[in-house]
């Protein structure tokens, strides 16, 4: 588990400086022809980036070393870039999408808006990967418990995609496990992400 999480770290390094370098690329006076071929090269390079900061998360949380960091946060910007990035993953691939927030809740709360935004977006890049045709939907409200201090912040995410047979619903949030093997196969991916959600959600 150390060797992976520190190879990890280092492979991050120069991976950053390879999509950083590669977005520079884009922005110069390049050809079609080398326009076709630097979109693929990004699209590879932010999918390892991805894979390897899962994987960094992963080994941290299962450590008991992942620290959050909570700050004052005002709720309808974070919100609002919710949206604008939901937006933009469901329209990539010309899905609906409807983004819904209850009048209830508070503008401003401590959080860790980052690691929130991380899970959120986790699950609506899973919405819309296995989304074929049809839409998105996100709901956020608030979810108070009974003798709780104070409530909790709903976050949603429906879709009209396919759906995980009831048989499967066990592995879902289980590191490194996917419904069925061509699943991994169509959509790629390390079968990390719900894990890494379940994980936060638990530590916070």
């Amino acid at each position: 588990r150390r060797f992976f999480a520190l190879m990890s770290h280092e492979i991050r390094t120069p991976l950053g400086l390879v999509v950083g370098y590669l977005e520079l690329l884009k922005g110069t006076n390049v050809s079609n022809e080398q326009s076709r071929y630097l979109e693929p090269m990004s699209a590879a390079a932010d999918m390892l980036k991805s894979i390897i900061n899962d994987l960094l998360d992963y080994f941290r949380l299962q450590a008991g070393k992942f620290l959050l960091h909570p700050r004052l946060v005002k709720i309808p910007e974070m919100l609002n870039t919710w949206c604008r990035m939901a937006s933009t993953l469901a329209k990539s691939k010309d899905l609906e999408f409807h983004f819904d927030v209850e009048e209830c809740l508070p503008l401003q709360s401590y959080l860790d808006d980052l690691r929130l935004r991380q899970m959120f977006f986790n699950l609506v890049s899973n919405a819309c990967k296995f989304t074929e045709s049809g839409f998105v939907k996100v709901q956020c409200g608030v979810e108070g418990i009974q003798g709780g201090p104070s409530p909790f912040l709903r976050v949603e995410v429906h879709d009209s995609g396919c759906g995980v047979p009831h048989e499967h619903e066990p592995l879902l949030f289980t590191a490194f496990s996917q419904a069925d093997a061509s699943i991994s196969r169509k959509y790629g991916g390390t079968g990390l992400g719900l894990s890494i959600v379940k994980s936060l959600a638990t530590l916070m």
